[in-house]
C-alpha cells in the first residue's frame, strides 16, 4: 500500500475494517489539516469571487447609464450645432441685406 501523504510503501497493519490510507497517524493528521485549509482558501476564493462579480455587475450598470447619458448629450450637442448653423446662416444673410457693399479703397484714395 502507498501512503497518501508522503507516498511511501507501507503493509497493512491487519486485515480487519478498511483499507488504511496513510503510513501513520501523523500523515492522517496533515492529511485533515490540509483538507480543512483547503476548504477555507475555497471559501475565501468563493467570498472573493462573488465580490468582484457584484462590483463587475455594478461597472456594467454604470457604463450602461453613462452610454445613455452620452447619447443624450450627443443628441443635444448636435441640436445646438444644427441651430447655430441655421442662426449663422441668417445673420449672414440679413447682414448682407442690411450693410450696403462696401466698395475698395484704394491706397491713392486714403
Amino acid at each position: 500500500m502507498r501512503c497518501e501523504w508522503c507516498g511511501d510503501v507501507f503493509d497493512r497493519p491487519n486485515r480487519k475494517g478498511p483499507a488504511p490510507r496513510f503510513c501513520c497517524q501523523a500523515h492522517r493528521q496533515r492529511a485533515f489539516e490540509d483538507r480543512r485549509m483547503l476548504a477555507a482558501q475555497v471559501a475565501t476564493l468563493t467570498a472573493e469571487r462573488d465580490a468582484a462579480w457584484k462590483e463587475v455587475e455594478t461597472v456594467a450598470t454604470n457604463f450602461a447609464t453613462l452610454d445613455a447619458e452620452n447619447t443624450r448629450l450627443r443628441e443635444a450637442l448636435q441640436h445646438i450645432y444644427d441651430h447655430t448653423n441655421r442662426y449663422e446662416n441668417e445673420w449672414h444673410v440679413a447682414r448682407a441685406a442690411l450693410v450696403p457693399q462696401a466698395r475698395e479703397v484704394t491706397p491713392d484714395e486714403q
